[in-house]
């Protein structure tokens, strides 16, 4: 029997200024990987990457035009990325 019954869960605090912005209009939300990010534009605000002429560039050298990046989430976790306006 342990003595101390009771416990604080501590949980890992996100740090939002490690992934980019949503650049659509006011939204607030930081996505935390290529995917999401990807998956967030397309479920949230109807359109996508290429609609909003951005590219995500992983550290791994990935770089995102389009929404279908699964095969990259299975090389690489894509959590460390950055956001590219692409020229018009």
């Amino acid at each position: 029997q342990c003595e101390f019954s009771t416990f604080t869960v501590i949980r890992k605090v996100k740090t939002i200024a490690s992934t980019p912005q949503c650049v659509v209009n006011s939204c607030e939300k930081h996505p935390s990987t290529i995917h999401s990010y990807a998956s967030h534009l397309l479920r949230h605000h109807k359109t996508s990457l290429k609609k909003e002429r951005i590219s995500l560039i992983c550290d791994c050298g990935y770089e995102a035009t389009s929404d279908h990046q699964h095969n990259h989430d299975q090389k690489c976790d894509g959590k460390k990325y950055t956001l590219n306006k692409l020229d018009e």
